[in-house]
């Protein structure tokens, strides 16, 4: 089975963010978030309105991500979100809520972020209706 065989929704259970330290978690798996005590947010700048861009453009997205991370106070940790060979540099940020989450979402152009409850449940969101995907 490849990705192309797949709805979004399955795709997305199938995902998963990779930490640094080698931990990971995934909609089907949330062992690992449940250690955080703050609600948190999966958000990436790569690839705006599902386009393929190139890697300089993803980079930069990402670079202005950070920034705005930092300047907003939001404390956040790097991780790798994907699925099938398919990565893209995110970030985890911690202790920010579903509307702040939402609107980091759109203005970077995401279809959809990925939302942890302060009591480990997460979901996918997406931005444009702010919808439960899954």
């Amino acid at each position: 089975m490849n990705q192309t065989d797949l709805s979004l929704e399955e795709i997305y259970r199938v995902n998963r963010f990779e930490f640094a330290n080698g931990n990971w978690f995934s909609l089907e798996n949330m062992s690992y978030a449940t250690k955080f005590t703050t609600p948190l947010l999966i958000i990436t700048g790569f690839n705006p309105n599902n386009s393929n861009m190139s890697d300089e453009y993803n980079k930069e997205a990402n670079d202005r991500l950070r920034l705005e991370l930092d300047s907003l106070g939001y404390k956040h940790i790097d991780c790798i979100g994907g699925c099938f060979g398919h990565y893209e540099d995110s970030f985890c940020v911690f202790d920010i809520n579903l509307e702040e989450s939402i609107k980091l979402g759109a203005k970077y152009g995401q279809y959809s972020i990925f939302f942890v409850s302060s009591g480990g449940l997460g979901h996918y969101y997406k931005v444009d209706t702010e919808e439960l995907i899954v």
